[in-house]
């Protein structure tokens, strides 16, 4: 064969068509490299930007460092002492009628559900005595426990009552100091009955002041 058929024979060289698909091969990775380097960039500098923050919240604070905490104090409330029922009044809603024949002589204070209480059992069955309870804000509402039975007047802050003349083994008033209420002291004239506070009935002195707290446990 002669150097005429060697010129037919096809050329060995690389296809233009390899080529362009080589570089765009090529060009695809470095996009993709390009592309998560940034992402990565972007992680980092949001990490590291992460700082500290105090927000004041009112009652406490809320901190905010990566994560989110809140603290938020505990406001005043009346002290345990002096909430409760106590027993020898029955249960919630029962009538002062029902007091037992065995109960202790006194003035018995209390906050329930339901409100407050001075209720008094006096000696020789009649709950007499004539007093004052005085609150740091205007009373809203009060009544008598027995219809008919002994006088209440609010006067401001004060509410005036007197059952010296009932004939019933106890008598008193339920009322309500108010939302707002902080401090309420309980007076007696006239008698030397003791104060017995909630449901425990525990002795207090008089005049007996009893203000509201924030409570530790």
């Amino acid at each position: 064969m002669g150097s005429g058929s060697d010129d037919q024979l096809p050329s060995k060289g690389i296809s233009p068509i390899v080529i362009v698909l080589i570089s765009v091969a090529v060009l695809s990775v470095i996009i993709v490299l390009i592309a998560t380097g940034g992402s990565d960039d972007d992680t980092k500098t949001s990490a590291s930007d992460k700082g500290s923050e105090s927000v004041d919240v009112g009652n406490g604070s809320e901190s905010v460092d990566g994560e989110t905490t809140t603290t938020v104090a505990r406001g005043p409330s009346w002290p345990k002492l002096i909430q409760g029922r106590p027993g020898v009044f029955g249960n919630t809603r029962d009538s002062i009628a029902n007091v037992r024949p065995d109960a202790e002589a006194g003035v018995y204070a209390w906050i329930g559900f339901d409100g407050w209480h001075v209720w008094i059992v006096g000696p020789n069955g009649k709950g007499a005595a004539k007093g004052t309870i005085t609150s740091d804000k205007p009373l809203v509402d009060a009544a008598t426990a027995l219809p008919d039975q002994g006088s209440i007047a609010i006067e401001g802050n004060t509410l005036v009552f007197d059952f010296a003349d009932v004939d019933a083994a106890a008598a008193g008033v339920t009322f309500n100091l108010g939302f707002y209420a902080t401090e309420m002291t309980v007076n007696l004239g006239g008698t030397d009955l003791p104060l017995l506070l909630g449901s425990g009935a525990k002795p207090s002195p008089l005049p007996a002041v009893i203000s509201k707290q924030v409570q530790t446990d």
